[in-house]
């Protein structure tokens, strides 16, 4: 796991706010995580990363496999490099940095994508043969999902997804950014469509209105 990513991560446990973790690494690869723990210091909860991957279904108030989906092949984007450059045009990734999310079946892109564009992939319960490092951060989660709101540059979602993982997803999203859904998979809240067929949707997350200014007429100036 890139350690630049530890800043982005919030603890998943819904009993008190979002809070940042405390990483205590065993051992590092050069930028990467190996082996080592992150931290909550509010609840004191501790989630393990092993060969660099980050484990937060432990802290997930439900059974730990209730989050993960399966991974069949994902319909318009079974792999390979034409469909990660159909990805990163979705995406609008022609432009360097950010970090991208791809869940499930679609993270099997993910070295195809890095190959097309320079971002980071964080790969969220990847098929076998997903691995960490090089560009990709792996985390396995439950159905809460550990990253704060705004950080995310795009995310590509798996056709299993639940439409609450859907809408966190599009928390953690910056203004502006997009995300590919299944066709079949409805649109979370702040999010308009851009374009869509019998396959895929394309969102966008829209820029959050503001509460309107209350104008009160200054004092009048005596002449």
């Amino acid at each position: 796991m890139h350690i630049e990513l530890v800043d982005l991560l919030r603890c998943p446990n819904g009993a008190h706010e979002p809070t940042w973790l405390v990483a205590s690494a065993s051992e590092m690869r050069e930028r990467d995580l190996v082996r080592g723990t992150l931290g909550c210091p509010l609840c004191a909860r501790e989630f393990d990363v092993r060969e660099g991957e980050a484990d937060f279904r432990q802290a997930a108030d439900e059974a730990p496999a209730a989050g993960e989906r399966d991974h069949r092949d994902v319909a318009g984007i079974p792999g390979g490099p034409h469909d990660a450059m159909r990805l990163a045009a979705f995406l609008e990734l022609g432009q360097p940095g950010g970090y991208v999310l791809l869940d499930g079946a679609r993270a099997g892109d993910a070295r195809e994508l890095l190959s097309i564009a320079d971002v980071h992939v964080i790969a969220v319960n990847p098929p076998p043969g997903v691995t960490d490092g090089d560009g990709v951060s792996v985390l396995r989660v439950g159905d809460v999902l550990p990253i704060a709101a705004g950080s995310l540059r795009g995310a590509a979602l798996d056709r299993a997804v639940h439409a609450g993982f859907a809408t966190q997803c599009a928390r953690a999203l910056q203004q502006g950014a997009r995300m590919v859904l299944d066709a079949s998979s409805p649109a979370p809240a702040g999010m308009r469509e851009l374009a869509s067929d019998e396959v895929l949707r394309v969102l966008e997350k829209e820029a959050a209105s503001s509460a309107p200014i209350a104008l009160a007429r200054g004092p009048q100036r005596q002449r």
